[in-house]
């Protein structure tokens, strides 16, 4: 991969990574509630047991920094990383477009720019990473077709 997508690293990487499992923790949930799962069943609060430990940990991480002691600076947030980062945010407005039972048309906006950031991010990718990757999970040297 180029320079310019390489992953964070340090207490940036770190960071990100709880957040990241901050945010599965909180999309299982959601998946499992609107699946119809009771709000009390294990299945849907043993996800929000990770988001809390990963908040928990973020949290630790910020006061290391504002202690002064995070001293490692380097790897700042990668294109890859904000990339898929608006992916989720964009995701995460169309479900409360949903929730609030606004116009489908609404969440369709939000879900269409959460595509177009999906989007984006694959073509970061160079065709290289991006075939090796295809044959890696279908199998074939081509995405099966989309649909719509």
């Amino acid at each position: 991969m180029t320079d310019h997508n390489t992953a964070p690293s340090g207490h940036a990487g770190e960071a990100i990574r709880h957040l990241a499992k901050a945010i599965g923790g909180l999309t299982t949930t959601i998946r499992a509630v609107g699946s119809g799962r009771e709000l009390h069943s294990p299945l849907t609060l043993e996800p929000l047991g990770w988001t809390e430990k990963a908040l928990a940990e973020f949290e630790r991480l910020s006061k290391t920094s504002l202690e002064g002691t995070d001293t490692d600076r380097t790897g700042g947030p990668s294109a890859l990383v904000s990339r898929l980062a608006f992916v989720a945010e964009s995701a995460s407005q169309a479900l409360e477009c949903i929730a609030a039972g606004a116009a489908v048309s609404e969440a369709i906006r939000y879900a269409l720019m959460a595509d177009s950031h999906l989007t984006q991010f694959v073509r970061m990718i160079p065709e290289e990473e991006y075939a090796s990757a295809i044959r890696d999970v279908w199998g074939r040297e081509a995405m099966p077709v989309r649909l719509r």
